[in-house]
């Protein structure tokens, strides 16, 4: 069913998976979509971070955003990253996704032009210009976004109405940006969901997770909303074992844990490679999975 009014839930950015010889799996790229949703995702995240965008040409990036709104067809929210160096090419992007029906784009900014408070404010007024609403992504390695810069978007960039906040620890800058701009900027939580009860007694409209762990992810989110926090907080327990395990390796373990459920045929990363499982590490993946399996 298609979704409509205020973006809120958990939507994970999808991987993004290659084959053996390098070529993103599209039809990989379609498995993950839908293993997602059969989760309960209440939107999918296309060509993020967690996706590997940066490794992806813009075409690739393109194709992978057409590929999972054929996916989804309407039955939830469609979010697309749009990162780039530049602001205009981050503004191609984000029209690209809004042809798609994105109901937001995301990005952080990049390089040079990401160096100031004035440049930072001209690439997220840039990519406004494509005529969707635009999430603000913060990360701890990234560019930080002093709080007055916020709160002038907020005032100045209508298209500005959210932001993905991950620069640790978060919880005070989620607070901060919330107040200040008096509700004009609506947040959600990221970093693997690790955070995700925290963020959400802070007020977050719901997070922005890898493609791992959702069904209990969407569960929490969902007790915790239906004013059971105790609930949520046990369910969000058992997806603590594999936050904590995956936060040693980042997107190779969100790889590896799909393709030990079949829903990829290969964990392969494009180079530069960030790091390649052992069987020791398989072997405790797949033991946190099983566990999950079972709760």
């Amino acid at each position: 069913m298609s979704q409509g009014g205020e973006l809120h839930g958990i939507i994970p950015v999808l991987a993004t998976p290659f084959l053996d010889d390098g070529a993103v799996d599209y039809e990989g790229l379609r498995a993950v979509a839908r293993y997602c949703l059969s989760q309960g995702a209440h939107g999918l995240a296309a060509t993020g971070e967690a996706s590997e965008s940066s490794k992806l040409t813009p075409d690739e990036r393109r194709r992978s955003v057409e590929v999972v709104a054929d996916e989804m067809d309407g039955e939830a929210w469609l979010v697309v990253g749009v990162s780039a160096p530049e602001g205009t090419v981050a503004a191609g992007l984000a029209r690209h996704a809004g042809s798609m029906g994105a109901a937001a784009v995301f990005a952080t900014p990049r390089g040079d032009e990401g160096a100031t408070p004035d440049a930072i404010y001209a690439y997220y007024a840039t990519i406004a210009e494509a005529g969707v609403p635009v999430m603000v992504q913060e990360q701890t390695a990234g560019v930080p976004i002093p709080l007055d810069l916020y709160l002038r978007m907020a005032e100045e960039i209508p298209a500005v109405r959210y932001i993905k906040q991950e620069s640790i620890p978060a919880g005070r800058r989620i607070t901060e940006i919330l107040l200040g701009t008096g509700g004009r900027i609506k947040a959600f939580s990221g970093a693997g969901g690790r955070f995700l009860m925290a963020d959400l007694a802070r007020g977050v409209m719901g997070c922005l997770p890898g493609s791992v762990g959702v069904r209990q992810l969407v569960r929490a989110y969902e007790l915790y909303r239906a004013g059971q926090p105790r609930e949520a907080r046990e369910v969000f327990d058992t997806y603590v074992p594999l936050a904590s395990f995956r936060s040693q390796f980042g997107i190779p373990a969100a790889k590896e844990a799909l393709l030990m459920q079949g829903i990829i045929r290969s964990a392969a990363q494009r180079p530069p490679v960030t790091y390649e499982f052992d069987a020791h590490d398989r072997d405790e993946l797949r033991a946190i999975l099983e566990q999950m399996a079972r709760a």
